[in-house]
């Protein structure tokens, strides 16, 4: 029961964390946030995908993998535009919960999950950052999905259906975000020419 209450009372914890750069400075929640709030606003209105920015300049078209933009563009148009600033805070928070419950599960231990709770929740760069509305949040808990997927197949040898679902999660991180895709292949790489 109390691994119950410690894991609410760290996601609340840092969901205040989360919401303090917003509430200090609800305009100033940084670039990333304003060019993909843009993007999908251009999007909801045009149905034209990718959509076309002028304003920015970067190519004719900003190109990017198109899982995250599709998937909030479908929100509510009213929910979106009064909420967007916590999309990203609540998908950090899901990447909390996600390491939290594997902190607990490969340990066994209460002091481990808070620990690895406490971290996550402090660490400057993901209190400020991860309140931008961007695809990285997204990629990253589809990557940190895959590693714990790979991490369980290793002690459950043989686990054929394991080894589909980690393709399928592979794909939504290539069609969600292009560096944490550059991040896995990498890893993935450095991780087989380590277990050869």
């Amino acid at each position: 029961m109390e691994i119950w209450i410690y894991s609410i009372v760290i996601i609340i914890f840092s969901a205040v964390l989360r919401l303090l750069p917003h509430l200090l400075a609800p305009y100033g929640v940084g670039v990333d946030h304003w060019f993909w709030k843009a993007y999908i606003e251009e999007y909801q209105k045009n149905g034209v995908f990718p959509p076309v920015l002028p304003q920015f300049l970067l190519d004719s078209h900003q190109w990017y993998p198109p899982l995250f933009p599709l998937i909030v563009a479908k929100l509510p148009k009213k929910l979106f535009d009064q909420y967007n600033h916590l999309l990203a805070a609540f998908i950090d928070l899901a990447r909390l919960s996600l390491l939290m419950i594997a902190a607990y599960l490969l340990t066994g231990r209460t002091h481990s999950m808070i620990a690895a709770g406490l971290v996550y929740s402090l660490t400057p760069i993901l209190i400020f950052c991860n309140t931008q509305l961007n695809p990285r949040g997204l990629g990253a808990l589809f990557l940190d999905s895959i590693v714990l997927l790979l991490i369980w197949l290793v002690w459950h040898d043989g686990v054929i259906w394991a080894w589909g679902l980690v393709a399928i999660i592979s794909g939504m991180v290539l069609l969600t975000h292009k560096m944490t895709t550059q991040l896995f292949w990498f890893s993935s790489i450095l991780a087989g020419v380590g277990f050869m």
